[in-house]
């Protein structure tokens, strides 16, 4: 397959972070949030194409196979597409598709003929082909979306984990993979991890969805963390950023789903630093006189509804998204100038949902299929130049 020098990627800041106590919360939240994604998929598009992960994640799917998601998602309209996937045979250990299957395909109605599976009867490089032609094919017939910025393939939701060494997909640090921009679909056959021939979604790909998450759990996960969503240069490898900080969306919207061990490198604020930045917050014209009452009475950290980050959203464009009750209060922020930290308690929660259901307020909900995320104004006034604009790759063949 053709292999090309992509542009450089550095971060860029339409991003939210959730941060939980626990694995379970996760879990509750994640269902919410790709149910949000799927419902708002299926009323635009008339489809939700959705490309999952191997690995850990999988197992963090398992409330959408209870009540109430199993009876109310139109699963009829779900497709099943791997942003990446072990070249062997389906009913290997090691395989994506048999494990996903195993703990999620099998409890949920989703069409078998909406499930595309590599060919692993097929060489490495020949089954990437075949991969990325049969996804060609269904964006022509707009089953998958396609890219307003490019000509990608614009997945409804791409949901990764993110490894130790902060590879996503099977696209890992300093490999030549991550150059790729032409190409949808790649492969190798040197993965540090075994097995060592996979295919992979290419970084255009990726940041072409108009939904992204990636997952990570755990203390080990911690300072590739860090080194991924930062705006320091410090971290696993200053000389070559990892692979999940070049994920950037081109239109759509990133989450990070992590829980407490894995955000604990990220730098803690104490009360008065925290609370001298939400009244800086609150003073700029960005919110209004009751979320500058909510965001200056809850810097303390103690339980509240929700809790998320906000960085690099223009605040006409948007505003604190609205999170499941399982989420906590924590004094936190990045090490960005330009990260902002949104917090509200419930009675704020009420005033912003029924401020979204009326259409007002600057509330927001997953970066929707049709719109592509296009709230965020072209002329950013976070970006002063210091953020390149990503060329996004991918071209027709």
């Amino acid at each position: 397959m053709e292999r090309e020098m992509a542009a450089s990627y550095e971060p860029k800041l339409n991003s939210e972070i959730r941060i939980f106590e626990s694995s379970d919360e996760i879990v509750t939240d994640l269902a919410e949030y790709i149910s949000q994604v799927s419902e708002i998929s299926v009323k635009e598009r008339g489809y939700f194409a959705i490309a999952l992960s191997g690995g850990p994640l999988v197992s963090f799917l398992r409330k959408l196979c209870e009540v109430p998601y199993n009876k109310t998602l139109d699963w009829s309209k779900w497709y099943i597409f791997w942003s990446d996937e072990r070249a062997v045979a389906k009913n290997h250990a090691d395989s994506n598709y048999k494990l996903t299957k195993e703990e999620f395909l099998s409890k949920v109605p989703i069409l078998s003929g909406h499930v595309y599976s590599i060919n692993d009867g097929a060489t490495v490089e020949d089954a990437a082909t075949d991969y990325e032609f049969v996804i060609r094919q269904l964006v022509k017939i707009r089953t998958i979306g396609v890219s307003e910025s490019n000509d990608c393939p614009k997945f409804d939701l791409i949901l990764l984990s993110m490894g130790s060494d902060g590879h996503v997909a099977s696209l890992f640090p300093n490999h030549q993979a991550l150059e790729l921009k032409d190409d949808w679909v790649t492969y190798i056959t040197d993965s540090p991890q075994p097995p060592p021939e996979r295919i992979t979604f290419t970084l255009p790909v990726i940041n072409s969805a108009s939904n992204i998450a990636i997952l990570a759990t755990g203390v080990d996960k911690a300072n590739a963390v860090h080194s991924a969503v930062s705006d320091s240069s410090d971290g696993l490898d200053a000389a070559a950023p990892l692979p999940a900080r070049m994920v950037q969306p081109t239109d759509g919207k990133l989450v990070w789903f992590l829980d407490k061990a894995a955000a604990s490198s990220l730098e803690a604020l104490s009360d008065d630093a925290y609370q001298q930045q939400h009244l800086s917050y609150a003073s700029s014209g960005s919110a209004s006189g009751d979320e500058a009452a909510a965001l200056s009475r809850n810097h303390t950290g103690f339980p509240c509804v929700g809790w998320t980050i906000l960085a690099g959203r223009d605040a006409g464009a948007s505003g604190p998204s609205l999170l499941s009750d399982t989420a906590k209060c924590t004094a936190f922020a990045l090490s960005t100038p330009v990260a902002r930290i949104a917090m509200f308690d419930a009675e704020f929660i009420t005033w912003r949902a029924k401020a979204i259901l009326s259409g007002g307020g600057r509330g927001e909900s997953p970066a929707s299929t049709s719109h592509g995320g296009d709230d965020v104004h072209d002329a950013e006034p976070w970006n002063d130049g210091r953020i390149p604009q990503v060329d996004g790759g991918c071209s027709s063949k």
